[in-house]
C-alpha cells in the first residue's frame, strides 16, 4: 500500500511552506539569532552561574541585568533593538532546596 504522506522529490507546495516558515532564515543560514538573556529580580548566585553557561552555549547572546524593569519593558526594548529571542531565567526562591 503506497504511503500518501511520503513525498519523493521536489514538491512546490512543501517548498512554499518552507520558505514562509518563520525559522526559514535561521535554518538556511541567512539570519543569525540575536538573543537577550535576563533573570528575575535579584537572582541567586547559582542562577548567575547558569547564565554564564547559557552564554557559552549561545555565543551571540547578551545578558542584561533585570534591575527594576518589568518584563513588558524588557520585551519592548528587545523589539526596539531587534532581538529575535528573549530568555528569562527565573529563581524559585520559595523552594531553594527542591530537587527535580
Amino acid at each position: 500500500i503506497p504511503d500518501e504522506t511520503i513525498i519523493d522529490g521536489f514538491d512546490e507546495e512543501i517548498e512554499g511552506d518552507h520558505n514562509m516558515d518563520e525559522f526559514s532564515q535561521h535554518f538556511t543560514g541567512t539570519s543569525q539569532p540575536k538573543i537577550c538573556v535576563t533573570t528575575s529580580v535579584r537572582p541567586l548566585k547559582k542562577t548567575l552561574a547558569f547564565i554564564n553557561e547559557l552564554l557559552d552555549v549561545f555565543p551571540d547572546a547578551r545578558y542584561f541585568t533585570r534591575r527594576t524593569f518589568t518584563i513588558k519593558r524588557i520585551v519592548q526594548q528587545c523589539i526596539e533593538l531587534k532581538y529575535t529571542s528573549l530568555i528569562v531565567v527565573h529563581d524559585d526562591k520559595n523552594n531553594r532546596g527542591a530537587r527535580g
